[in-house]
């Protein structure tokens, strides 16, 4: 008698055990397919991501995300994917906390498949995206060629020190990426003697975001060129800095008024997050 209770309670533990670490999964609060899934947190959050609806046609191929927490057993809404479309077939894995997603497909209205390499990353802590390929970056910096700039040529007769070129280097911290295009330039402006209003027109461009350094010299001119030549201009307080705190500041109220909308880095992000990135047309 004393060895049947030995053999079997064991095993009637181990089937306790088991059945107590089964989830209840509610369904999801849209049917999609072709979706891509992740987790983190030791499994305990689940990510569906993007996918295609119920009707199954080219225009019902949505962003959004959904989480499931496995501790509550609820879904949740999350921040959409940032990109023009949602995708298909994209890969996603749970990697140091965040959720990484990458390439996939999109489908065009003639039903054309067109293969993407975007590459995003969603940090759950911050409820952000981070760096949307679909975005058309464009960096502006300074021609050190000594070929490029004209001998005894100059606009001001302001004295300067010898030019490093070095100076004029863009940071690591946020170097240019595959498909990123960096323009140099001998003046403040970045449209001056460039082709930059051939880039943004060739590619439909309406908005422009703008960042960099100083907020009187290049930042301004090149806000200034950008309201003449048309275009729609945000200006992230932030992401500019001046020589001097109260030069930032009067710039900013003075372009705010007359040529560009200053926003906080926080309601850019915000905005572009739940925005479809449209091409002008």
């Amino acid at each position: 008698m004393t060895k049947k209770i030995v053999y079997f309670l064991p095993v009637l533990f181990v089937g306790f055990l088991v059945g107590a670490e089964q989830p209840k999964i509610p369904p999801m609060p849209a049917a999609v397919t072709f979706n891509s899934v992740a987790s983190i947190k030791s499994g305990i959050e689940v990510y569906s991501l993007m996918g295609m609806g119920t009707k199954r046609t080219w225009d019902d191929v949505s962003n959004q995300m959904y989480v499931l927490s496995l501790k509550s057993g609820k879904w949740v809404e999350g921040r959409p994917v940032p990109g023009v479309a949602g995708r298909l077939g994209s890969a996603a894995i749970g990697a140091k906390g965040q959720v990484f997603v990458f390439g996939g497909y999109v489908i065009d209205g003639q039903g054309n498949e067109l293969t993407v390499g975007d590459a995003n990353s969603y940090i759950p802590d911050d409820h952000r995206w981070y760096r949307a390929a679909d975005l058309p970056i464009f960096y502006s910096t300074g021609d050190t060629r000594a070929a490029g700039k004209p001998r005894f040529v100059s606009a001001t007769k302001r004295t300067r020190g010898a030019l490093d070129a070095s100076d004029y280097d863009i940071r690591p911290e946020f170097k240019p990426q595959p498909g990123d295009v960096v323009i140099t330039k001998q003046r403040a402006s970045a449209f001056y003697g460039t082709p930059l209003l051939a880039h943004l027109i060739g590619l439909g461009i309406k908005t422009l975001i703008v960042c960099g350094e100083s907020t009187s010299g290049c930042v301004r001119a090149s806000v200034v060129d950008a309201y003449s030549n048309g275009f729609h201009v945000v200006l992230v307080e932030e992401c500019c800095f001046d020589r001097s705190e109260l030069s930032h500041k009067v710039n900013l109220f003075d372009m705010h008024h007359k040529y560009a909308d200053v926003m906080h880095l926080d309601e850019v992000i915000a905005h572009l997050e739940k925005t479809t990135v449209r091409k002008a047309g």
